[in-house]
């Protein structure tokens, strides 16, 4: 049964007010870890002071951020979209600054449009869209299954806390997911290792079967799974410089790594805005503290505005310098 236009409009229009109810939600929980117990002014006082700090994260995100550009063009070339990757890398770059504007999809539809201009035709432009965001999670989710077993014995209060949900078992009060739990705490190898490979199954059945119905070239996209990787663990090292606590490195990277995913896929949070912030601070309060989690969510933050505007001033840089270099070499045709 096929969707009509007014049903696709409505569910477009409930997740789009669901997104914004929820980044609103985290902006409310933000202010309000902010405005507990004066961490106002201390959160502000830190990020002031370690303002070198900040300009070296952003500039280090934007180099990472060169390889989702990549990853982007590899994707449109896997999809047998006829641009280069440098004109791919391009688009990318100039609409990246979109996810800022209202509704957090303006840049998937900035760039639906160029590849469709460009000869693509909408399957195909839709199907770029959607492999960029299920290779940005598969990456993410690998990262995370990777470090697991070294992060989990600092996730364990906050996993223990947020997931044994009473229930009575045999008239002892217990934790319906307590099993699940103690296993991936306690053998965080075999569930790292478990995870791991359902993932890599999964990516694998999956390449396979796009590749039988000619939608795709697998090979491209391996390596596209591998730059937005290599991103994550770039963006998350960027974090991590905002913070002198250098034990929680690791569960910095995983956890920037969630948050800007999420923050990504939510319609109606303009570039994850309060929502990336709220995972973090709850994911990091544990680790770090509740005070220098605020620093590092709000600092990564600034960071990542700043070098997402390095990016596009980059990406426009070139288009234009690709452009006229094109002119003058029409120009030259022209006049031999």
């Amino acid at each position: 049964m096929t969707e009509t236009p007014k049903q696709g409009s409505t569910v477009r229009r409930v997740l789009r007010i669901g997104g914004t109810l929820l980044a609103v939600v985290a902006v409310v929980y933000i202010a309000r870890q902010l405005l507990r117990d004066d961490n106002m002014a201390s959160v502000s006082a830190a990020l002031m002071t370690r303002t070198p700090k900040l300009l070296l994260a952003a500039g280090v995100y934007a180099g990472v951020s060169v390889l989702l550009c990549i990853g982007w063009g590899l994707i449109v070339r896997a999809c047998g979209i006829q641009l280069s990757l440098l004109q791919a890398g391009q688009l990318y770059a100039r609409t990246h600054l979109y996810r800022y504007l209202p509704s957090n999809v303006l840049h998937f539809v900035s760039r639906h449009g160029a590849l469709y201009t460009a000869g693509a035709g909408h399957r195909a432009a839709l199907l770029v869209n959607g492999l960029e965001i299920a290779l940005q999670a598969i990456a993410a989710l690998i990262l995370a299954a990777l470090l697991w077993p070294l992060i989990a014995p600092l996730l364990a209060p906050a996993l223990q806390s947020a997931l044994s949900v009473p229930s009575v078992v045999g008239g002892q009060e217990s934790g319906f997911m307590q099993p699940a739990i103690d296993w991936l705490l306690l053998e965080s190898l075999q569930a790292s290792a478990v995870m791991v490979l359902l993932i890599m199954v999964a990516v694998v059945g999956l390449g396979a079967l796009m590749s039988r119905k000619r939608l795709i070239t697998p090979q491209p996209l391996m390596l596209s799974l591998g730059l937005f990787f290599v991103f994550f663990l770039g963006a998350g090292l960027s974090a991590s410089l905002l913070t002198p606590d250098s034990d929680a490195t690791l569960i910095i990277i995983v956890a920037c790594a969630i948050a800007w995913l999420i923050g990504a896929v939510v319609p109606g949070a303009s570039a994850g805005l309060g929502v990336r912030e709220a995972v973090l601070v709850a994911t990091l309060s544990g680790p770090l503290g509740q005070q220098e989690a605020l620093v590092l969510a709000l600092g990564y933050r600034l960071a990542t505005v700043g070098g997402d505007v390095v990016l596009s001033l980059l990406g426009w840089l070139s288009f234009r310098s690709a452009d006229a270099q094109s002119a003058k070499g029409s120009a030259q045709e022209q006049s031999d």
